[in-house]
Parts: structure tokens; C-alpha cells; sequence
């Protein structure tokens, strides 16, 4: 009896230490790099809390673009939206199923919504000191609790209802009609709005939650009145609309992609890096999240790494403590010793200069505008000027952008002037939204 007891133990012991071997190229650097990274002794403060889920977001369970546009200003870490009928399932799961699984699924959704509140919850902030649950971060992502508890929750208010036999004398048999016509509806509906532009199809979603809803409850006001193929029909193709109409909102922001012919044409900054050929790095300003098309030509991290060209900046889950602290407080001369030779700053689109023109200056060198420079004597046979002009389009050929004065030991004066059009351009100058309008020639 003993070895009977026993026996189903070690099978499993033997399984588990054999998945561990097999897992071992992977679990032993995965070690190494986290007892190195800012997590070995775990995390703290913000960085701990980052993205915890708002008490107040719980209403995207219902509209889930009830705060906008969901891109850039939006996170998916923050997304937990499964439908309206899966909602309307999981409470009748509540309701009628007496299964101790159902409520065990029940204590896991809500205890992932808690767990997701994060800085809003007051007990979060002691899992800092609690080994394993203080090396993650993002206490959203508990929400995947909340799904796949509501999910199953879902299912058995599903097996609930489909369960029901039809009544063939009911009265209310002309709500089946009514949740055949509202799905239809919907589907109508979706197929609509689902070929609008990404702000015209958020804005359609202010409304699609009414029709979702009243959808939903029509089919659960349904089951029994109708036989269960039609009924089952009818819910899935329900569940299918809704979710789809959802995707399509991240097909045309977060999911947006490149046309492949872009994808495959090489960034043209790159060009321009490799006519340097010695040693170098570069570093991509990370403040902003641009639109596809910056982003690539800006190497945003990892960008560069596909061309082979080396970037102080990378993006990576497990961050090494020492490299982290060094950039937190990176200036020009921990820049110049990580050899980074060229800063590339991606630019939101269009130019709207309320908006955008902060993100113009570079923050690791001086920009003597408004102010004089002393350059102690310096023996120089010519000067080259490299500049540029920012939102400068409506400047006509020749007009004065700036002027250099140089003075020599003799006490001459000397003035360089640079124009539009003659010795400087604006720096968009090929892209189309400034070709458009732009008022002046390119500089040879």
C-alpha cells in the first residue's frame, strides 16, 4: 500500500526533475542575469507598482474605450476586456452553479482584481518584503486571474443555460426573435463602423456597449425558449462580433504594422551611419513613443541592433543593475565614455509646433542661442557652419535665421549670415507633409 502511496510521488518528482534539466540552458543564465539585475534584490517604490490597474478602470470590463484612443496614451498592460456576454454568463454562473469549483474560480477573478489595483491597494506595498512577488512588477498583469477565472466562470453559466430545455408552450418565445434580430443588429452594426479610421471606430464604441448589452441579455433572456444549436449560434456569433469589433480598435493602433515593402527597406538614417567607419554607438532619445514610421528611422531600441549598429540604449526585461544606474543619470560625459557619437531624436508627426517643438533641443549639449560664446583664440584656416532650421517651413529663400560673429585678435569683425534657403533648410525637408508647404530651396 506504501509503495502505492508513493509511487505516483516519485513519477512526478522524476517529471519535475527532468523538465528542470531540459530547462536548464535557460533557467541557469536566467539566474545569472536576474542576481545582476536591478531585481536581484527585488523591487521597490514605483518601479514596483508601475502600471497597477485603477479601481475606476474597472468600467472597461463594460466600454473598454471609455478613456479614448487607447494608443500612445494608453497601455495594454491595462486591457481585460472579454466581452459583455462572458460577463452576463459568468453571473449566471454565480447564480445557479453549485459546483465548489465555480466558487473557487470566482475567489481567483477577484482576487486577481485586487491583487491588479496595486498602488491603490493598501496591502500591496507589503509584498515588497515577501521573496518570489517582489521581483515583478506591473501588478495589472494579475488580471490574468480575472480572465481566466471569469472565463471559466463563463463556461459553466454557458453549460447553466444550454442545459435548459426548450418550453414549447412558453409565451416568451418571441424573445429568441428578439435576441436573432438584436445579434443581427450588431452585426450590422460592427460591420460598419469596423471600416472607419481608428478615432471614428473609438468613438463608435461610446455607443457599442448599449447595443452589446442589450444583445447579451436578450440571448440570456433566450435560452430555454429556443432549442440549444440556435441558442448556442446565436451566443457565439455574439461573443465573435463583439470581440472583433474590440481587435479592430488594436488592429488600427497598437496592432498597426508596416507594409511589408517598408519592413524590408533598410531606414535611410542607416545609410547615413555607416559612411562612418570607425567605432561608435549611438543613443535614441526614449521620451517619446513616435508613429512607425519615425520610430524606425530613428533606430528606436532594438532597432539598430537589426543593422548591426551598436546602441548605448537597448530595451530589455531583465535590466543589469550597473548599466541601469548609469543611465539614470546619463550626460554628455557618460555619453562620450560609452563612445556614443550620434543622439537621434524621433519627431512625432505632423509638426505642431505647440506640441512638438520641446523635443527638438538636445539635452547633452549646450545650445548658445540668445547668448554669446568665448572661444579662446584658435588658429583656423576655414570654418565650416552646420546647422539647421525647426519649424521653419513658411520662411521664404533668404530670410535670416541667425547670424555668426566671429572677432579675430586683430579686433576684426566677421559675420556669417544663415538664411533660409542659402546656407540652412528646414530639417523635415523631405518629408511630405513639409514639401507641401515648405517656402523655401534646399540648401546645396
Amino acid at each position: 500500500r506504501r509503495r502505492g502511496r508513493l509511487k505516483p510521488l516519485a513519477v512526478w518528482i522524476v517529471a519535475l526533475a527532468v523538465g528542470a534539466l531540459l530547462a536548464a540552458p535557460q533557467l541557469l543564465p536566467s539566474y545569472q542575469l536576474a542576481s545582476l539585475s536591478q531585481r536581484a534584490g527585488g523591487l521597490e517604490g514605483e518601479f514596483f507598482t508601475s502600471y497597477s490597474f485603477h479601481p475606476l478602470l474597472i468600467s472597461t470590463f463594460v466600454s473598454p474605450f471609455a478613456l479614448g484612443n487607447p494608443y500612445p496614451q494608453g497601455s495594454v498592460e491595462l486591457m481585460a476586456y472579454l466581452g459583455l456576454l462572458p460577463l452576463v454568463l459568468a453571473s449566471v454562473a454565480v447564480w445557479r452553479a453549485r459546483r465548489p469549483s465555480a466558487r473557487f474560480f470566482l475567489a481567483l477573478a477577484a482576487s486577481g482584481l485586487v491583487m491588479a489595483f496595486g498602488r491603490w491597494n493598501p496591502l500591496y506595498h507589503y509584498l515588497e518584503r515577501v521573496p518570489l512577488f517582489n521581483l515583478f512588477r506591473v501588478p495589472a498583469r494579475y488580471l490574468c486571474w480575472t480572465s481566466l477565472g471569469l472565463a471559466l466562470l463563463g463556461g459553466y453559466g454557458w453549460d447553466a443555460l444550454l442545459a435548459a430545455r426548450p418550453g414549447t408552450t412558453s409565451r416568451l418565445r418571441w424573445l429568441g426573435w428578439v435576441g436573432y434580430g438584436l445579434v443581427l443588429a450588431t452585426g450590422a452594426a460592427v460591420a460598419v463602423v469596423c471600416g472607419l479610421d481608428a478615432d471614428s471606430l473609438v468613438a463608435a464604441w461610446k455607443w457599442l456597449p448599449l447595443l452589446m448589452a442589450a444583445a447579451s441579455f436578450a440571448v440570456l433572456a433566450s435560452a430555454g425558449r429556443v432549442r440549444p444549436p440556435a441558442w448556442a449560434a446565436m451566443a457565439i456569433a455574439l461573443l465573435l462580433l463583439d470581440l472583433y469589433a474590440y481587435g479592430a480598435v488594436l488592429d488600427k493602433t497598437y496592432n498597426a504594422t508596416h507594409p511589408l515593402d517598408q519592413v524590408r527597406a533598410e531606414p535611410l538614417s542607416v545609410s547615413v551611419l555607416r559612411d562612418d567607419p570607425d567605432l561608435y554607438r549611438i543613443y535614441t532619445k526614449e521620451e517619446i513613443l513616435p508613429a512607425l514610421a519615425p520610430l524606425r528611422e530613428s533606430l528606436y531600441p532594438n532597432i539598430a541592433a537589426t543593422y548591426g549598429i551598436a546602441s548605448a540604449n537597448l530595451y530589455m526585461p531583465l535590466v543589469p543593475a550597473a548599466y541601469g544606474d548609469y543611465l539614470a543619470d546619463l550626460n554628455a560625459q557618460r555619453l562620450s565614455l560609452l563612445n556614443v557619437r550620434y543622439y537621434l531624436v524621433p519627431q512625432l508627426l505632423p509638426v505642431d509646433e505647440a506640441s512638438e517643438l520641446y523635443d527638438v533641443s538636445n539635452p547633452f549639449a549646450d545650445l548658445p542661442y540668445h547668448e554669446t560664446v568665448d572661444i579662446r583664440a584658435t588658429h583656423l584656416s576655414g570654418l565650416i557652419v552646420e546647422s539647421y532650421l525647426s519649424h521653419s517651413a513658411d520662411l521664404p529663400d533668404g530670410a535670416l535665421a541667425a547670424t555668426v560673429y566671429l572677432q579675430t585678435d586683430q579686433g576684426d569683425e566677421i559675420s556669417l549670415p544663415i538664411r533660409a534657403g542659402l546656407e540652412s533648410a528646414e530639417w523635415a525637408y523631405e518629408r511630405s507633409d513639409v514639401q507641401r508647404v515648405v517656402a523655401h530651396a534646399r540648401t546645396p
